[in-house]
């Protein structure tokens, strides 16, 4: 799988598309839904998740939620028959892991609504990827995350309970990050995650381990080091004052 082709499925995943895995190996199949789904941390997928379909479930792939689902190849011609005359009507996605190709009516859509500086950078990052090990590639697409929600505590600036208004106005002066926000507010698995922080804000559990990853981002880590040193000199200055 290449990269350009593993950051189409990622966004779709993303935006919760239902997506159709094939292969002729279901060990295969459990071990790319696994690695896919691990891509999307700090989320977790809130939708169908069958690995593998058996036959007499093959009514789940005209499901009008999102789905992750995996297809043996011995039983793919008998769901396209059931399912292919809709497959472009119904946004349904297809994953051939084994021709290494993604057939996607909305990929084109779901890429052009992260911004694209944050999409140049993982296409950088996951270059050279076929001498990377599996940490260094779910490393890259952390840092995406990352990226894309650095603003998600600010849904809490005027109220206990999450904003969406207001996280979305903190990109107000990014059109591009503000468009990906309004988008990504009707995620389930968004909604899921900031409803996990609320309740550790309640029980002041504090900060995780993504939280230090969004503040160890190179832009947010000078502002911190800077406003540190700022905090540093006026307690010196003070120090000095009362020393006199």
């Amino acid at each position: 799988m290449s990269p350009g082709l593993l950051i189409d499925v990622f966004v779709s995943l993303l935006f919760e598309r239902r997506i159709i895995l094939r292969s002729n190996s279901l060990g295969t199949l459990t071990d790319v839904c696994s690695a896919l789904e691990s891509l999307l941390f700090p989320f977790k997928w809130q939708g169908i998740y069958i690995i593998p379909l058996h036959v007499e479930m093959l009514d789940y792939c005209h499901a009008p939620t999102p789905y992750l689902i995996g297809v043996h190849s011995s039983i793919f011609e008998r769901l396209m028959s059931e399912v292919g005359n809709s497959i472009i009507d119904e946004n349904i996605s297809i994953l051939d892991i084994d021709k290494k190709a993604f057939y996607s009516n909305t990929k084109e859509e779901d890429y052009d609504s992260i911004p694209r500086k944050v999409m140049k950078e993982l296409e950088s990052n996951l270059k050279g990827w076929d001498q990377f090990g599996g940490r260094e590639i779910k490393d890259a697409f952390v840092t995406c995350q990352a990226r894309l929600l650095s603003n998600y505590t600010c849904g809490w600036l005027n109220s206990e309970h999450f904003n969406k208004d207001d996280f979305i106005a903190s990109h107000r002066s990014d059109p591009s990050f503000q468009m990906f926000a309004e988008k990504l507010i009707q995620v389930q698995m968004f909604e899921q995650y900031v409803t996990m922080k609320e309740d550790k804000r309640r029980k002041f559990e504090g900060r995780d381990g993504f939280d230090t990853v969004i503040s160890n981002l190179p832009e947010l880590k000078s502002n911190l080091d800077a406003l540190k040193k700022f905090g540093v000199g006026l307690l010196e200055k003070g120090k000095k004052r009362n020393s006199k």
